[in-house]
Formats: C-alpha cells, structure tokens, sequence
C-alpha cells in the first residue's frame, strides 16, 4: 500500500512538471541562471523565446512574439516580505519611472502574487502570449493575467536590463555563458504535489481583484499600508461622456494609525523563519522602495477610479466645470472603510458624479507587503474641464 501511494506521488509531480514543460513545447531555451542574494540561493529561472536571442535588445525586439520567463524556487522559505522586496528592487533599479507609473496595476498586482510563504519545488511562470495576454501560473495553478501590451517588459527587464542580479546572471539568461549547472539545478528542483494544493486553496481564501480596465485577476489579501496624496488630476469631457485622465501622483510623508477593524482577506501566513526574513536589506533601500510602492500603488487606486468617473450630460450641456478632491481610506485588503469629499466643486452635480465613481468601484488590490501600516489614503482628484 505504501509503496502504491509513493507512486502515486511521483506520478502527480511528473504531471505537475509535465504541465509546466508543455508550456514552453516547441520553444526555445534561451538561457537558465540561479538568483542567490548574500550566499541564499532562491531561486533558478529560465528564459524561453521562440528563437534564440543573445542580447537584451534582440529579445526586447521579439516583443510581439511568445515568450515565457519561468522560475524554480530553491529556497527552503521565501516570504511574501521578501519576495516583494527583492523584485520591487529589481523592477525599480531596471526600469524608468514612466514605464513603472504606465503599468502601476500589474505591478500592484505582481506584487500580490505571493500571498503565502513560497517553497522550495514552487514554480512560477510569466507566459506572454503574442497578442500581448499575459498569464501568471503558480505550481500550474494559474493566478493572474492581463492584456497590457508591453507591461511582460518590465518583469524582463529585471533579468536583462541595465542592472540585473549579476553580470553573470544576465549573461547566463542571454545564452552569452555556459548554463549547464543551472540547468541541472533547474531540473532536479521539481514541483511538489502537496503544493498545486496549497495553491488552489490560496484562489479560493483570497478575492479576486480586477486590474487593466478589468481585464485582469491577481490574487489579493496581503498585509501592511501608508498614507497617500496625489497632485490634481486633469480630466476632459468629450462627447460621448467618457473621461480622459492623466495622472501625476506625488507621495507625502507617511503617518501610521491604527489597524483597521476589518480585513476581509486573509493575511499572508509568516512564520518563525520569516520574522526576520528582510533584516538583511539596507534600511534606506527599504525606505526608497516602500516610497515608490506607495507613489504606484497609489497610482493604481486613481486610474481604477478614474474609470467609473462619467461627465453628466447636464453638466456638459451647461458647461459646467469643476475639480473634486475625494479621499479614500483602505483597510490592507483594498477594502474601502471610508469615502469622504475632501474638495468640493461649485456644483453640486459634479460632487456626486465624483463621489458616484468612487463608489462603484467594486474592489481595490490589496496593499502590497512592502508598503508599512495598516490603513492606507488615497486623495483623488477629478477635474472636469470640457474640451
């Protein structure tokens, strides 16, 4: 009988990895390398192309084709803490600020992938098809995807771009230097079977937060939070009673309070080993990331607001205009606590076209880990102006 379930075992975790090779069938390895950060090995990760690619500029030039970044976790534990930190850090240093305020939601919702500690054996897959779709699969469990063209880019670049892991680590990825103790590394770390469930129950527990003009799913329900306020947003009204934005967010200082009464998502699970799973990242990079969290994390609550924001036409129509300031306070799991006008315009119509788009948005994404306190706000600002 035990010998029977032990088979059983070794079968669902060929299956597990079968799925994720079937992924990459008939493309091509492009190059396979371990990320390690002070002796810690955490992980292998291995890019696929549809052709061989050995610089950074000729794989960003296959943009339009399939591509498919795929990782093996070797670390015993790794927290969602951690897994934060070390790839906002990665995403921050490769890429401009421009690019990470354009896909401020896929990275919100990057960052909430991991919503419980990841072990050794985990795998995760960043599938970016063609057309632009991207899916995300955890242990083969899909977990989130979206529709934005070129936001797979700023996930690449934290492999290829001007700051990598290592010299050594890129070169590695870009085929440039021998893989093949990686390789054999990558190989030999399969996927667990107890852990596709673990991951299924992680979907179930947490809710499911649209993102990229609802298009998009990430897991959500992490932990932690700040206070935030953005410059005026400008805001045109064109005909068909659409709104126009462009944002420019600015973070203030950040003041904790109190934890919130309710979260409605549960928190990740941090055990013993995870307490002090971030005590070895300088403290002033812990400081600029949590900034930048903060800033594109606040970015995202104004653009998921901005569309529901409708021009009423009697307004239009009597070429009324106005700007409304409405803050917003958030428990860790994007969940709204209050909605206050902060900022009134001269009419009144205006107001309750501004507090009526805040109000039907169903759900924000949770706060990422990396952003500190328990309740976050977000001031919005919606300027009506007609074209």
């Amino acid at each position: 009988m035990k010998k029977i379930a032990v088979v059983i075992v070794a079968l669902f975790c060929h299956l597990a990895n079968a799925q994720g090779s079937s992924l990459t069938e008939g493309m091509v390895l492009n190059g396979v390398s371990e990320f390690s950060e002070l002796n810690r090995s955490y992980f292998v990760g291995a890019l696929y192309l549809e052709e061989a690619a050995n610089t950074s500029e000729a794989v960003q030039a296959l943009s339009n084709t399939r591509r498919v970044m795929a990782l093996r976790v070797t670390a015993k534990r790794w927290s969602p803490r951690k897994f934060s930190m070390q790839w906002t850090q990665l995403i921050v240093a490769n890429n401009d600020e421009d690019l990470l305020a354009r896909y401020s939601e896929e990275f919100i919702a990057f960052n909430n992938i991991a919503r419980y500690t990841l072990r050794q054996g985990d795998q995760l897959i960043f599938d970016q098809q063609p057309n632009g779709h991207i899916v995300i699969y955890i242990n083969g469990v899909e977990a989130a995807s979206y529709n934005r063209i070129g936001s797979f880019d700023m996930l690449l670049n934290t492999w290829i771009g001007k700051r990598p892991p290592s010299t050594d680590f890129k070169q590695q990825i870009l085929g440039q230097d021998d893989y093949a103790e990686a390789l054999a590394l990558y190989e030999q770390t399969p996927v667990q079977s107890e852990r596709q469930d673990i991951v299924l129950q992680w979907a179930d527990e947490g809710e499911k937060a649209a993102v990229a003009s609802g298009s998009a799913v990430a897991l959500a329900g992490l932990e932690s939070s700040g206070s935030v306020a953005s410059a005026p947003v400008a805001v045109a009204a064109p005909d068909a009673q659409k709104v126009k934005a462009e944002e420019v967010v600015e973070p203030t200082e950040v003041a904790e309070k109190p934890p919130a009464p309710v979260i409605a998502v549960a928190a990740p699970v941090i055990d013993e080993f995870d307490l002090d799973d971030d005590f070895d990242i300088d403290p002033e990079i812990i400081k600029q990331q949590h900034e930048m969290m903060l800033k594109l994390y606040s970015s995202s609550i104004v653009k998921q607001t901005l569309r529901k924001v409708q021009y009423p036409s009697r307004a239009i129509k009597r070429n009324l205009e106005g700007l409304v300031v409405v803050e917003i306070k958030l428990d860790r799991a994007g969940q709204k606590i209050s909605v206050e006008r902060v900022e009134s315009a001269k009419y009144g119509i205006l107001n309750k076209a501004a507090m009526s788009a805040v109000e039907s948005v169903d759900a924000f994404p949770a706060a990422p880990v990396a952003i500190k306190g328990e309740i976050i706000s977000v001031k919005v600002p919606i300027r009506f102006a007609l074209n």
